[in-house]
């Protein structure tokens, strides 16, 4: 059944994770937003490291730093700062909260405005920040990079090659296997058809999930043979409160083009009515998305061994 379970993602994506701010997008990509490239490396990249993930690289905030930012392809706002970097870099005074209350708990936020962000060889002006106090649950990152800030570029997280590549190039024609068509939601995020025993639902690409490699709508999994007799429970956290989830092992496969998961491991419960797949199902590829033709390439990088 082709679109089976598409699903409608409303204000922020992910409630379990790094980007649980809910609300209309504020303007922090807008014409007046500029990038600067010094001498590109674009082949090789920088380095980047992986936590349970996360990318996350070096990143240096009006010429300070470094910084370890993490780069959550599921968060709708360009730039995240962890609340108190803002004193240590010597920042303005936050602004007047602009972000909405929404369906995760979050109340409004401040948002800064900052001169510069440079990661590796591309320098980014123009931008406000988002305010956000997530130490007492996050990774250790000192804010977050979203899809929206490489909006003009090419992005490329190479998982087991550790690097990380930001270029002015374009993905070639989706083929179905390892180059696909991704959706644009209004929010600015990338949307990728799963095949999940049959029936195929559209879900978040989203490497700021820390939970698992996928997590799919509850009324799904339910229908679905499991590889043991039951789920187990876990807590997770958001910004604004605590809830359980569960976590259980299919007997069947999940589809990325020519991608084959077997019997993975998904994470559901009642606060999902959507799905997620994270930068765990990645460890073995490497991702790029193109924002200017909405394409998604995942291949398996040549660091990895073809016998795995």
């Amino acid at each position: 059944m082709k679109r089976l379970l598409r699903l409608f993602f409303a204000g922020l994506f992910s409630v379990l994770f790094l980007h649980q701010i809910t609300a209309t997008p504020i303007a922090h990509c807008t014409e007046q937003q500029q990038t600067r490239e010094a001498t590109p490396k674009a082949s090789y990249g920088f380095p980047m490291q992986v936590h349970r993930g996360l990318p996350i690289v070096d990143v240096w905030v009006n010429g300070r730093g470094p910084f370890r930012f993490g780069v959550d392809t599921g968060a709708m706002y360009p730039v995240v700062f962890r609340a108190g970097l803002t004193e240590q870099i010597g920042l303005a005074r936050p602004e007047a909260p602009k972000v909405g209350s929404g369906s995760a708990g979050i109340r409004d936020k401040p948002t800064v405005p900052v001169d510069s962000i440079r990661v590796g060889d591309t320098v980014f002006t123009g931008i406000s920040a988002v305010l956000v106090d997530f130490r007492s649950f996050g990774p250790p990152v000192e804010g977050t990079l979203g899809l929206p800030l490489f909006k003009d570029f090419l992005l490329t997280l190479d998982y087991p090659g550790s690097r990380m590549r930001i270029e002015r190039a374009e993905l070639p024609e989706a083929d179905g296997k390892t180059v696909l068509p991704i959706e644009k939601h209004p929010t600015g995020l990338a949307l990728v058809d799963l095949e999940v025993e049959g029936e195929t639902l559209a879900a978040l690409v989203d490497t700021g999930n820390l939970a698992a490699a996928f997590v799919l709508p509850k009324s799904l999994v339910t229908r679905l043979g499991w590889a043991s007799d039951s789920s187990s429970t876990k807590k997770a956290r958001t910004l604004g409160q605590e809830f359980t989830v569960e976590e259980v092992r299919l007997s069947g496969a999940i589809r990325l083009g020519e991608l084959v998961f077997s019997q993975p491991v998904v994470v559901f419960g009642d606060t999902f009515g959507k799905a997620l797949i994270g930068g765990q199902a990645f460890r073995e590829h490497a991702v790029s998305i193109d924002q200017k033709n909405w394409r998604l390439r995942v291949v398996r990088s040549p660091g990895v061994d073809s016998g795995r």
